[in-house]
């Protein structure tokens, strides 16, 4: 009898510790995001999981998705517009206010930079967080941090210039330098490479190396296309009609593979075609059933509920899916359905 309590006190202890373990596993997490606009649902049950360092890239299939994600992420959608939860370092969070996330650890740099631009450099990069000094602006403390801030960012200029008349380049930068000053870690990147020349976007990416490393920040890229961006990147989730499609690594992706795979979702789920494929390839029906899910995106975890089967049968059925048909990965799988589709 002892014995057994002691077991099942063993096991109850591994299975907290393993949940603990798994709920850090997390630097930002947005699960179940449900957000309507005009009663269309713009996000779906989206939901995103991104690791401390790592550099992921959203891919969505339209612009109003693309937007909820940020202004969500930001605050400039508060929690009471939406369903969902987000997670930081496991811990739940409420962003109303942009201040809400900054506290947080998170800043935007947006595709279109916002700034007073009737102000100085310095005056925008301290806007509502200046240092002080006997109830007055310490401007010297100010203009001293934003150079220093600019000088990481490859802007060799006087923090005392207005805004105006820089390039919106300079401006991102001004963006970036902003971020470090108020030593935010997680930076939203909105669709940059649309307003990026190629010259720009080269140097973009070798300045976000390069502070990547020395500040150990993470980055979430959220934008339409992945090819220029797909040498930077670690992971891609797709987001198809505000629902999280699929997530991958980025090593598994090659040029135009990631809008094939966006066109691809909703065509290879067809009962005709998936059946004919599932019996060339003697694909059990509960194979069948799992395929369907994983090109739906659904993840180990949501397909395990749905099915009450355990994760590690889950992933053994998946593991002879792909040994049947020859394939490594979700990838393999989709390209080898396209061209069965085809013949």
């Amino acid at each position: 009898m002892i014995l057994t309590f002691s077991f099942i006190s063993f096991i109850l202890h591994w299975i907290y510790f393993n949940k603990v373990i798994e709920m850090k596993t997390y630097l930002l997490e947005m699960k179940d995001i449900t957000k309507l606009n005009n009663n269309i649902r713009v996000l779906n049950n989206f939901n995103l999981c991104v690791k401390e360092n790592e550099f992921h890239t959203v891919i969505a299939d339209n612009e109003s998705s693309i937007e909820a994600i940020i202004k969500i992420l930001i605050g400039e959608i508060s929690s009471s517009n939406y369903i969902g939860d987000i997670f930081i370092n496991g811990n739940k969070e409420t962003f109303n206010t942009i201040k809400d996330s900054e506290r947080a650890g998170i800043s935007v740099i947006h595709q279109k930079p916002k700034f007073v631009k009737e102000m100085s450099i310095w005056e925008n990069v301290f806007l509502g967080s200046e240092f002080t000094k006997a109830g007055f602006i310490d401007k010297k403390k100010c203009i001293s941090f934003t150079s220093k801030a600019l000088e990481e960012v490859g802007l060799n200029i006087n923090p005392n210039l207005k805004l105006e008349n820089l390039t919106t380049f300079d401006q991102h930068k001004i963006e970036m330098a902003r971020a470090i000053v108020k030593n935010l870690n997680i930076w939203i990147l909105e669709d940059l490479i649309a307003v990026l020349s190629e010259r720009e976007m080269d140097e973009f990416f070798e300045l976000l190396k390069k502070i990547r490393k020395s500040y150990n920040l993470t980055f979430v890229y959220v934008g339409h296309k992945l090819k220029e961006i797909l040498n930077i990147t670690d992971m891609i989730t797709f987001v198809r009609d505000g629902k999280t499609v699929f997530c991958e690594e980025a090593k598994n992706y090659y040029d135009d593979d990631a809008e094939m795979s966006m066109m691809l979702g909703k065509e290879l789920t067809k009962n005709i075609f998936i059946d004919s494929f599932c019996e060339s390839f003697n694909i059990s029906k509960r194979e069948k059933d799992i395929l369907i899910m994983l090109l739906n995106g659904k993840n180990n975890r949501e397909i395990c509920s749905k099915l009450c089967i355990s994760v590690n049968t889950i992933k053994t059925h998946i593991s002879n899916i792909y040994q049947k048909t020859g394939v490594n990965n979700r990838i393999e799988l989709l390209k080898l359905m396209l061209k069965f589709k085809e013949n």
